[in-house]
């Protein structure tokens, strides 16, 4: 698992997971859309009034978006118990986002007994059924044994498949094992590339990455003098940010 602050900073910017979970269908959609635009414009108690019925209803997604509000406490009161209820029962229709969820919960003992174990086993359920920050979260897991039987190349293979499903923090992580030749041959032509992956996808992380590439003479495509200035301009950038 990730550490506590890196948890906790999924829970606080769940609002804008909750704008993007769009896996809406049938005649549910059009008031599930208005929730959502309730939730974009902050308008809780709006959202919540259509969501509780739909979330009684079994709507696996009205579920998901009415539990971490409670879990936020965003138009009601906070309520972990309330919102693992919730989280579980669109976890019980394999609802990957809520597994992600329940995972962090149970690891920070959030409306139920610290459960370790059983938060492992909930991120590992979401990372198969393909959420990318499970499956981002899980390469960590590996990467540092922590809670997970397995080596550096599961790391890899799930960092990799987080980086299939948009997960733009794998990208710094799978160049890093590419320059460092962790779980793979070092390859300073991929190095470069996922780093450019992920700044273009504004992880300014990924200047420290450039910088120290170009520094080396490493930075695929460029010849001594271009590494020098593109190693002045990332450096420079990155302590600015």
């Amino acid at each position: 698992m990730c550490g506590d602050e890196e948890m906790l900073s999924f829970i606080k910017v769940a609002a804008t997971l909750l704008a993007l979970a769009l896996g809406l269908g049938g005649a549910m959609a059009a008031p599930l859309d208005d929730a959502l635009a309730a939730i974009r414009a902050k308008q809780f108690a709006k959202a919540i009034a259509v969501l509780e019925p739909l979330a009684m209803s079994g709507d696996k997604d009205a579920q998901f978006n009415l539990g971490v509000l409670y879990l936020q406490g965003q138009g009601v009161i906070q309520d972990s118990p309330r919102a693992l209820e919730l989280l579980g029962r669109a976890s019980d229709q394999n609802d990957a986002r809520a597994e992600f969820y329940l995972a962090l919960m149970h690891h920070q003992g959030l409306g139920t007994a610290q459960d370790t174990s059983k938060a492992m086993s909930l991120l590992k359920k979401s990372a198969e059924h393909g959420y990318g920050p499970a499956e981002y979260n899980l390469g960590i897991a590996y990467f540092n044994s922590r809670g997970v039987k397995g080596t550096v190349l599961d790391s890899f293979h799930w960092y990799r498949r987080a980086a299939e499903h948009g997960e733009w923090r794998a990208y710094v992580a799978i160049a890093t094992m590419y320059e460092l030749g962790i779980a793979t041959p070092t390859d300073y032509r991929e190095a470069t590339r996922w780093n450019y992956r992920g700044l273009a996808s504004g992880d300014l992380s990924t200047l420290v990455s450039i910088g120290r590439l170009a520094d080396d003479g490493h930075l695929a495509g460029s010849d001594t003098a271009a590494n020098e200035e593109i190693a002045y301009v990332a450096f420079s950038l990155a302590g600015s940010v």
